[in-house]
């Protein structure tokens, strides 16, 4: 029932997308590789393959987890997260950087104002769309009390895309009234 309502969530998503154009524009290699690549091999590289796996494996299973486990895939999920974020962050400013660099050819403001403002959508998608709920489902099936185990919060770095997304916005109008 679950995958049922998850898919119904991202279908709204999606829906919003399509109502305001075309689902592909949504969709930047250069994003992706921006926060995907990061998020996966520094996660690997903090916490082991084996790890990572495990923890993802334990998130979308459905047996009571002891307490010590739960909170070792907690940690792992969690700096998965933070990569997330951090990652969509560091891409709106390699979009934004793009931006200044170009600001005399008009036509290259627009893909890197794309990069910018993608890669902090994939970022926020990614750490509090699917990574978040991930932990706070291997919380709820731990067999410890809740107290026992530390909440999830946003992370900063997800609250600093909100100025980066300004940024941009400001960066775009600025370029406008020059040309």
């Amino acid at each position: 029932m679950g995958l049922l309502f998850g898919l119904l969530g991202f279908s709204l998503i999606i829906g919003g997308i399509l109502m305001g154009g075309a689902l592909d524009s949504f969709l930047d290699l250069p994003s992706i590789a921006i926060v995907i690549g990061p998020t996966v091999f520094l996660t690997f590289a903090y916490h082991s393959v084996g790890a990572s796996i495990s923890a993802l494996g334990a998130a979308f299973g459905s047996e009571t987890i002891e307490a010590a486990t739960v909170e070792r895939h907690v940690r792992v999920l969690s700096t998965a997260r933070n990569l997330a974020s951090g990652s969509g962050v560091l891409g709106t400013l390699i979009g934004l950087v793009n931006m200044l660099a170009n600001m005399d050819d008009p036509s290259a403001i627009g893909p890197a104002m794309a990069v910018a403002l993608l890669t902090v959508l994939y970022g926020v998608l990614l750490a509090e769309f699917i990574l978040g709920p991930l932990i706070n489902r291997l919380r709820n099936r731990a067999s410890a009390t809740p107290s026992e185990i530390t909440g999830v919060k946003v992370s900063a770095v997800t609250l600093a895309a909100i100025p980066c997304a300004l940024l941009c916005f400001s960066v775009l109008l600025i370029s406008f009234k020059a040309g």
